[in-house]
């Protein structure tokens, strides 16, 4: 048996080119996640100034959310087709043209108007999120798969780092000049970043497949089930806590807006610091094993943040900021943990490690938060009117820690399947593969030709299968179903 190549996982294994392509995405990513969450605390005063009803609101944000999950899966196949880095670019060329007009929604008269330029330009911004969202995913997949989880925590920081200077940014900006000037500046400054990014970013190496990769059987697999499950629960609990954190502070203990302000701040800062550690617990352990474990501290904390209504505690404010905190610092590793996941099942399941395959992986992750996203809000709206925001709490960590449940069992699973085949050589078509999942072993295929005698079939095929079984009892064969022709 040869000896596996063990990869050096660190960042500090990047060379030149990929720790450039690394800083334009986390860039881009601050940037994108810094507009998009710029029009959050701004847009509904204004849009309730131009008569448009609270009903009106919600629908322009949530339709956001809802075409970015069909332009996720849609850009999945499309970035085989497309120059990724192309792609990268478009989308944040849309998304900054998108501000840019929506900065000019002050003077556009109200009623019907408003309402259609407003979701216009929204369904512009989500179009252009989705295209580099995806996009950028793949690159990070397909450019550094040895250092995976390192690098998609890096750009999830700035991600997170966007959303933390998005509401001091754009309301610093609205006192000094109005609605316009937040949009137009941040826009503007979004657009730079695009065109720089064509002019920094190195040329990509990653394999571009033919044709581009397919959804099936891999969105069939149970444990991408299971996975996509995750990811919509968790997208939906943070979504709807964002969308109702303020007014459960508010009647909790009369805090202003700009109060509440703080404690989303505090959280984001915990999402960031406690991305790291989780890549590290991931290195130990598994992808599965670490979404085990922050289902069950999101459900835990997230479920006290009301806390639910059988739970005899009054809460102080030092403790809902303790709640918030530890929420967000186990969400940062549930959602690290997705990715890299679905990334392995895709490699064990017989899929190339290559732009089509990585752009399948990236629209699954973003289609199905995105569509949590939508969820969030759209069940959570009437069930905190009817329930009460405790209850609808508690139902959302329930949810997490059935997942949480759900992966331990998997995790056992797993460990049961090692044990049996432990010191097995996997002949595996993609290296990557075998560092991602338990041992399997693959028969080879045999394809004679028409020329060759049964007796000679049969010796070839003897010969073959005391190769593939030498010094093994045991082995565990793949499903043809589960193996590229």
């Amino acid at each position: 048996m040869s000896e596996e190549h063990t990869p050096n996982k660190s960042l500090t294994a990047l060379d030149r080119r990929q720790r450039i392509i690394l800083a334009v995405i986390s860039v881009l990513y601050f940037g994108e996640y810094l507009v998009i969450s710029m029009i959050a605390p701004l847009l509904p005063l204004t849009a309730r100034a131009k008569g448009m009803t609270d009903w009106q609101i919600g629908l322009i944000f949530a339709a956001t959310w809802g075409v970015a999950f069909i332009g996720s899966l849609i850009n999945g196949k499309l970035v085989t087709y497309c120059n990724p880095k192309m792609m990268n670019f478009f989308g944040v060329l849309l998304t900054s043209l998108a501000s840019l007009a929506i900065g000019a929604l002050y003077w556009v008269p109200s009623g019907t108007t408003f309402l259609v330029v407003t979701l216009s330009l929204r369904v512009t911004e989500a179009i252009g999120l989705s295209m580099f969202a995806v996009s950028a995913y793949a690159i990070i997949v397909s450019e550094m798969s040895d250092q995976l989880q390192a690098a998609l925590a890096t750009t999830q920081a700035f991600m997170a780092l966007g959303f933390i200077v998005a509401p001091p940014i754009g309301g610093g900006l609205y006192s000094v000049s109005g609605f316009w000037l937040p949009f137009m500046s941040m826009g503007g400054l979004l657009m730079i970043f695009a065109f720089g990014s064509l002019f920094v970013m190195k040329d990509l190496q990653g394999t571009m497949p033919s044709s581009a990769g397919s959804y099936f059987p891999l969105v069939l697999r149970p444990k991408v089930i299971m996975t996509m499950f995750h990811t919509l629960v968790a997208s939906a609990g943070f979504r709807f806590l964002e969308t109702y954190q303020t007014l459960d502070l508010h009647d909790k203990y009369g805090w202003a807006a700009n109060q509440s302000a703080w404690v989303y701040a505090a959280s984001a800062l915990s999402f960031v610091l406690t991305l790291f550690i989780w890549v590290k617990v991931q290195h130990w352990t598994s992808p599965a094993i670490v979404i085990s474990i922050c289902s069950f501290g999101i459900g835990i904390h997230y479920a006290m943040t009301g806390p639910p209504p059988f739970i005899p505690l009054i809460t102080k404010p030092w403790m809902t900021y303790l709640f918030y905190v530890l929420y967000t610092a186990f969400y940062s590793g549930a959602i690290t943990a997705i990715v890299p996941d679905v990334h392995g099942q895709a490699l064990v399941s017989g899929y190339s490690d290559d732009y089509g395959t990585n752009g399948i992986i990236s629209a699954i992750f973003h289609a199905t938060f995105d569509m949590g996203c939508v969820l969030g809000p759209a069940l959570g709206s009437p069930m905190q009117k009817e329930l009460g925001y405790a209850w609808t709490v508690f139902i959302w960590a329930s949810c997490n820690i059935f997942i949480g449940i759900l992966f331990i069992g998997r995790v056992i699973y797993e460990g049961i399947l090692r044990n049996h085949t432990s010191g097995f050589e996997v002949l595996e078509n993609s290296e990557k593969a075998r560092r991602t999942s338990f041992p399997l072993v693959e028969w080879p295929r045999i394809k004679p030709s028409s020329k060759q005698s049964q007796s000679e079939r049969t010796h070839l095929t003897e010969e073959t299968n005391k190769k593939s079984t030498s010094n093994n009892s045991f082995a565990y064969s793949r499903f043809p179903s589960d193996v590229n022709e």
